[in-house]
């Protein structure tokens, strides 16, 4: 049986299983938290348990706010660049506002940018990055289908987030059903598609190994598959300095 009540604008799902441990479980984005309960609880009682939780979300909550007030703050800041490097080419970047559909297109060196009139500065930088991650998943993903029966591994979800400390990021989860994933950093676009290449077999590789780690067996594997790969990471590191100045990511 399962059923659901809300507290302080947080939605509790309960679910009574006679057999189970009791246990909380809190699901991201939305603060959705469900609590498993081998009997039914009275509202008093889920009160009683989640108080303090609910205490901690509504901080975490209010200091979220506080970060996206000032993400916006900057964002106003922020100039446009100029130029940003695509897919390994760098291209003259423009926006421009139009009546009709908003809309992306890469035209000879130019990705014209075509947005409705007077625009907030985060709804150009968020149209931009939607644009993007769109092109980055597109890329990722034929590569990913490319190098599924080459490596005889399935990558069921792709990932792409802004992060400033790695290209790429593998997780495998070993429970009753194997579950695996890639993410890559947004800011891959700005990479040509053989160093994106890179870091999809990377990342697809760790999925393989006995043990996931950098190391012997890495190396040999990568070795194996793909024979240039220390050239091709030393090209990425290059083009990662060069686009520092012009990936345009907010």
């Amino acid at each position: 049986m399962t059923y659901t009540v809300e507290i302080d604008g947080f939605p509790i799902e309960i679910e009574v299983l006679p057999d189970e441990k009791p246990a909380i479980n809190t699901y991201y984005p939305g603060n959705r938290i469900k609590i498993i309960t081998p009997v039914r609880l009275s509202l008093f009682k889920i009160k009683e348990i989640m108080s303090p939780r609910i205490e901690k979300m509504k901080n975490e909550r209010e200091q979220a706010r506080q970060r996206r007030k000032l993400y916006l703050q900057r964002l106003a800041m922020k100039p446009f660049p100029a130029n940003i490097f695509v897919l390994g080419k760098l291209y003259k970047l423009e926006y421009i506002e139009c009546k009709g559909k908003q809309k992306v297109e890469i035209e000879g060196d130019n990705i014209n940018i075509y947005i409705r009139p007077n625009p907030s500065a985060e709804k150009k930088w968020r149209y931009l990055e939607q644009w993007q991650k769109g092109l980055l998943q597109d890329t990722a993903h034929n590569l990913i289908k490319k190098w599924e029966p080459i490596l005889n591994v399935m990558v069921p979800e792709l990932k792409i987030k802004k992060v400033q400390s790695y290209f790429g990021m593998a997780k495998k989860r070993e429970t009753s059903n194997v579950y695996k994933y890639i993410i890559l950093n947004l800011r891959l676009i700005a990479h040509s598609v053989e160093c994106i290449e890179l870091t999809v077999v990377h990342e697809m590789v760790h999925l393989i190994q006995t043990k996931f780690a950098h190391g012997e067996e890495f190396d040999s594997l990568m070795d194996k598959y793909l024979p240039d790969w220390r050239t091709l990471d030393k090209k990425q590191e290059n083009e990662a300095l060069l686009f520092r100045h012009f990936t345009a990511i907010a």
